[in-house]
């Protein structure tokens, strides 16, 4: 009887690397059959874009709004929405040194170099095709008179004082005696004196 379980475990010792190989052989070609119908499928997704055909495709015109926390608005129309200015303490409607500049295109990029060429950098964007800019505020009726001029400019004024404040913030503001744990970063525009004011 010994001899009976010796004869099969010597049969199945033999067997079973068979059995490995053929099991290991068919999992190969099953993933090379498989790796194959997906390098097809990429070939030909990649063939489709092996003959791109060239089109012209025209911006849409610019909608001449500007969007802000207050309310939408074309500023060669009606004047920019202000925002409670006065009654969170602010002292005018405006900053004297930013200024909302409105492309005539919704491509900004030619507004942008014709900016950079006289020196001016952006340092935000508004909805619809508009930037902000800053300008140091001794010499700012001439800078904004020099951007104003420029090709691609449709419309370029000061920005109002209020946009630069969440609503949160400002619903915060209005309720008086609280106190508000802030985060605040700096404007690069900003002078020591601004500085020494947040203080």
């Amino acid at each position: 009887m010994t001899t009976r379980k010796s004869a099969c475990l010597v049969i199945a010792l033999f067997l079973l690397p068979v059995f490995t190989h053929s099991f290991s052989s068919v999992s190969v070609f099953e993933e090379d059959s498989l790796s194959q119908s997906s390098g097809f499928q990429n070939e030909k997704k990649w063939a489709s874009l092996g003959n791109p055909v060239s089109s012209d495709y025209q911006i849409s015109a610019s909608s001449g709004k500007i969007h802000s926390p207050f309310g939408i608005s074309d500023p060669l129309e009606q004047e920019l929405p202000l925002g409670p200015w006065n009654i969170i303490g602010l002292e005018s409607p405006y900053d004297p040194r930013l200024h909302i500049v409105q492309s005539i295109s919704p491509d900004l990029f030619e507004l942008e170099k014709e900016l950079i060429s006289i020196g001016i950098e952006i340092i935000d964007h508004i909805p619809d095709d508009s930037v902000v800019i800053s300008l140091s505020e001794h010499n700012a009726d001439a800078e904004i008179s020099r951007v104003q001029n420029l090709t691609q400019v449709r419309w370029a004024g000061p920005m109002p004082s209020t946009w630069k404040i969440s609503n949160p913030l400002i619903s915060l503001i209005l309720l008086g005696d609280s106190l508000i744990d802030l985060d605040v970063t700096p404007s690069s525009a900003n002078t020591p004196e601004d500085y020494a004011k947040l203080t």
